[in-house]
């Protein structure tokens, strides 16, 4: 295919997002590699994927206090030089997930490469400073690069406001294509006396605990229920998860094969990340186009983009989940007419806008590569 041969991805670990965008290339004709690390709770099971083979470059340690910072960035340095090096760089275009790995093109020039983001990683410093340097850094890759992508116009406007760089690239997280394939199953009847709340993904944020606690706590009538993997932050979440009975733990899940069958269980998913966060606030969640394409309303937290998009829609509400009265009033508003709204709203959107399905990218990348 023309000069470039092989498109070489490097990603800081494997998830979801990242796994679908590689199978996006390789059914698109492109010859991949890819690499990257694992963490000492999420193993790679090679096993599982006939598509590609995952490289483990090192597997890190997930306490930051038993790898220091400056240690992890070293390793990642010498690792991914390690990669590049193989690798005929007139021959090779490489694919970099995040600020964690693509730092390198910094360090070693003349690398045809994308850039791809899904959140802005110098949020996570407190320190104004080092925050200010992250920016500037990943400025400056995203002018090294040949494409950049963001998963959210959001970023786009962060960054640059209405002089957007003509190499970034707009893809928002949708669903994955493979679900179109996927055997449909019904949904269960809607109870309002009987809600079910769920949350599918990787728990990691404050607020979605807070609306666990409270529902659990004020609404015993009611469930709440977890899809995939949980994070805490302190005692009083783990409380939360584990001290009542209408709470559900369900663990991991196959994405997207068992989404079908979670959305049918699912009366309202949960999607209210902390907002008080500038990441939040204009990331586009993939929560919005799974709720869209299983027609299932959805609760997201205010002062976000995905608020905007919820009352465009009015497919579900937007709350402080911070806020135990709010919480409260939002739930207590809920009723058959009101969830047969959100529904007939949600049924009314077609399916293929809430589904990943790049075929302009690609061919666009195509025209440019050979």
């Amino acid at each position: 295919m023309g000069k470039i041969r092989k498109v070489v991805f490097v990603v800081r670990t494997m998830v979801p997002r990242v796994d679908k965008r590689i199978k996006e290339f390789i059914a698109n004709g492109f010859d991949v590699d890819v690499y990257g690390f694992e963490f000492d709770n999420v193993k790679i099971d090679n096993t599982r994927n006939a598509d590609y083979y995952y490289n483990v470059l090192a597997t890190i340690p997930n306490y930051p206090h038993q790898l220091s910072y400056r240690e992890r960035l070293m390793l990642f340095y010498r690792k991914l030089k390690e990669v590049i090096n193989r690798y005929d760089k007139k021959e090779t275009l490489f694919y970099f997930f995040t600020i964690n790995t693509s730092f390198i093109t910094l360090l070693i020039p003349k690398i045809l490469f994308i850039n791809e983001e899904s959140d802005m990683l110098f949020e996570r410093s407190k320190n104004p400073l080092i925050r200010k340097l992250v920016i500037w850094v990943n400025k400056r890759i995203i002018k090294r690069s040949f494409i950049t992508v963001f998963t959210s116009q959001g970023f786009a406007d962060f960054y640059y406001g209405e002089k957007v760089p003509s190499n970034i690239v707009i893809i928002p997280n949708k669903v994955n294509a493979a679900c179109l394939s996927l055997p449909s199953v019904e949904k269960k009847p809607f109870n309002p006396n009987h809600i079910r709340f769920a949350f599918t993904g990787n728990a990691r944020y404050k607020s979605i605990f807070n609306m666990c606690r409270v529902i659990a706590e004020k609404y015993p009538q009611h469930e709440f229920h977890f899809y995939g993997t949980l994070n805490y932050f302190t005692e009083e979440q783990k409380k939360a998860v584990s001290n009542y009975s209408n709470v559900v733990v369900h663990g991991p899940f196959c994405n997207p094969d068992d989404l079908p069958e979670i959305y049918s269980n699912i009366d309202f998913v949960i999607s209210t990340y902390d907002s008080a966060g500038i990441n939040v606030r204009y990331a586009e969640s993939n929560k919005i186009y799974e709720a869209m394409f299983f027609e299932t309303p959805i609760i997201v937290s205010t002062n976000t983009i995905l608020e905007k998009k919820v009352k465009q829609y009015n497919i579900g509400f937007a709350v402080n989940a911070m806020d135990d009265q709010a919480v409260s009033q939002m739930i207590d508003s809920i009723n058959d007419e009101l969830y047969s709204v959100f529904r007939r709203n949600l049924k009314g959107i077609d399916k293929i806008e809430s589904v990943n399905v790049n075929t302009a990218f690609f061919k666009e990348l195509k025209e440019k590569l050979f």
